[in-house]
């Protein structure tokens, strides 16, 4: 299964143009209170964002944006920004870092630092490469 990417970089890749329709979606829950006959009502708390497939949503649900893939969110930044994000390791499996490189140019734009995983590496390199696209 294919990491999805975090809520704070699909909120991003929303406001700079992302709309590819996804399986996955981020929602959050808002407070809700049900009539529930003779036993009285039932309050639910609210939920914070989180993930769920398209399709299952309550009416107290609130659709934010959606939740790809960090391989589709890669493939959408090279085909319509022309910014390639790819991982590198640091000795092995010692660590990882990302590079953000200008697919028209081929010129190297970001190194990041070293992380930990693979997938907190893509992450963050997607993030930054998010924050370059006007």
């Amino acid at each position: 299964m294919e990491t999805l990417i975090q809520f704070k970089t699909a909120k991003l890749a929303q406001e700079k143009g992302f709309d590819t329709p996804c399986e996955n979606v981020y929602v959050e829950t808002l407070e809700h209170t049900l009539e529930m006959g003779r036993g009285g009502d039932c309050t639910f708390p609210a939920q914070e964002s989180r993930v769920l497939k398209n399709g299952k949503f309550d009416e107290w649900d609130i659709i934010h944006c959606q939740a790809p893939s960090q391989s589709v969110l890669a493939d959408w930044l090279r085909k319509e920004n022309n910014i390639d994000v790819f991982i590198d390791s640091v000795g092995g499996k010692n660590g990882y870092f990302y590079v953000l490189q200008d697919i028209l140019t081929g010129n190297q734009i970001k190194t990041g630092d070293k992380y930990n995983t693979f997938e907190n590496s893509f992450e963050e390199g997607l993030f930054e490469a998010l924050s370059l696209v006007v």
